[in-house]
């Protein structure tokens, strides 16, 4: 306060915002604002108007958010990711219906007129999931080198099957974490004369499996096997439980 103001005077800063109605006469401007309604008035002379710092002015602005950009090298698109997430320890019980099956009857339909396990394994391990993930990754889907017979006829029993479909989950898995968003957007090619975008083989890719996995609990069935249950995630080999 200054040594010559009156007791009981209030300073005022420099400029005063008035508000104004529409089209009312302010002191100075000569009609008020049509935005705000606001017109400057000045301060008594001699009254220096406070000022605010600018490093004060500065904390109150707040920072945008960060921007995720997944289509960079090696970043997996979060819809990638939660599907993936779900497929994992559903692709664990896909392999205890296998394990779950004798031994002699992987060379042979349990059901007529339908896939052998071995025959069905190869086709749901090799070119479900692991030739289309590896095709989504790549631009281009590049199936039937070699043929799933010819993969078939190279597996000898029934712990052979098994490696094959492990190995095919470690191929897929691997081709997965560098899907991001340009992958899933871009059209691929395939083997089967179809062009789809990544995410449309994406969801090929679970639709087939959740199909042919049913099989397999048919499978079970008719041979009088007891499947695994479908929800004890917990009963999966480590790799394929819930993380």
């Amino acid at each position: 306060m200054c040594s010559d103001t009156p007791e009981g005077t209030t300073l005022l800063p420099r400029t005063l915002v008035a508000v104004m109605p529409v089209g009312q006469e302010g002191p100075r401007s000569g009609r008020g604002s049509e935005e705000g309604h606001m017109t400057s008035a000045p301060c008594p002379a001699g009254v220096s108007a406070p000022s605010l710092p600018r490093s004060r002015i500065a904390s109150h602005q707040e920072a945008p958010p960060p921007v995720i950009d997944t289509r960079e090298e090696g970043m997996q698109n979060p819809s990638v990711t939660r599907s993936w997430s779900e497929l994992r320890p559903r692709y664990g019980v896909y392999l205890r219906l296998l394990e779950g099956i004798p031994d002699d009857t992987f060379g042979r339909a349990p059901i007529p007129n339908m896939r052998t396990p071995a025959e069905l394994a190869v086709h749901v391990s090799g070119t479900v999931v692991r030739d289309i993930v590896q095709g989504i990754a790549r631009g281009e889907i590049r199936s039937g080198d070699p043929s799933e017979a010819a993969t078939v006829a190279s597996l000898s029993s029934k712990d052979a099957v098994l490696a094959f479909c492990t190995e095919c989950w470690e191929q897929a898995d691997a081709a997965a974490a560098g899907i991001g968003t340009a992958e899933l957007a871009a059209i691929v090619r395939s083997t089967w004369e179809m062009k789809l975008t990544g995410e449309g083989w994406m969801k090929v890719m679970l639709d087939e499996f959740i199909h042919h996995r049913g099989q397999l609990f048919a499978y079970s069935r008719a041979l009088a096997v007891p499947p695994p249950s479908m929800w004890r995630f917990d009963q999966n080999d480590p790799a394929f439980r819930p993380k």
